[in-house]
């Protein structure tokens, strides 16, 4: 499942699929088995396994969000707003609206993770170090030297979750979004001026 505004999609194994909130009547899914998904702004893209891992797209086309690459293999996938982000063995490939974050960010590293902001994507790389790309006004891509296991990004604001430590974020902190607690996390994602993690214990934890 995922969301993004006022919408959200989901799937629940098989070809057994659903899209549901403002942009409802416009982003019913295609035909097919959904395996890896995400939602923009009012787009949504999955990957489908059964074809070759290419990627299928639906929604709103305005800004070139359904314009996904043809070829297959893709085993990452993340939009934001009206641009979406993916990766297979031949590199990153970034479409729709935002010609900042559709940038090359010319990474050897295959991902183990892509989070994608309005106008700036990150990956966790490989060796579990951060990269980022595209629009720094508020700072987005001055990503801390440090190893993540995982990332999530909204806006113009990112952070990661590390092994054993504290969250790291970074870019515009107007609502103290990029300020996390300073405790452990096993998992976190962040909101457009706030972010919410899961502790050690399990317990739920929220800043911003």
């Amino acid at each position: 499942i995922d969301a993004h505004g006022a919408n959200i999609c989901g799937y629940a194994g098989g070809s057994s699929k659903f899209c549901w909130g403002a942009d409802a009547a416009t982003l019913q899914p295609p035909a097919g088995v959904l395996n890896i998904l995400t939602v923009g702004a009012h787009h949504a893209c999955a990957v489908q396994f059964n074809t070759g891992s290419r990627i299928v797209c639906w929604g709103d086309n305005s800004q070139g969000q359904l314009q996904a690459p043809t070829d297959g293999g893709y085993y990452k996938l993340d939009a934001y707003g009206d641009t979406t982000c993916a990766y297979n063995n031949g590199g990153m490939r970034c479409w729709g609206a935002n010609t900042l974050s559709r940038d090359n960010p010319g990474f050897r590293m295959a991902p183990v993770a892509i989070a994608a902001g309005d106008a700036h994507t990150c990956t966790v790389r490989g060796d579990r170090g951060v990269g980022c790309w595209g629009d720094n006004a508020f700072a987005q891509k001055n990503a801390p030297v440090h190893r993540a296991q995982s990332i999530s990004a909204n806006a113009d604001h990112t952070c990661t979750q590390r092994a054993g430590e504290g969250a790291r974020c970074w870019g515009d902190n107007l609502h103290n979004g990029s300020t996390p607690p300073s405790a452990p996390l096993r998992g976190l994602d962040v909101g457009q001026f706030n972010g919410c993690g899961v502790s050690a214990t399990g317990a739920a934890t929220c800043w911003g």
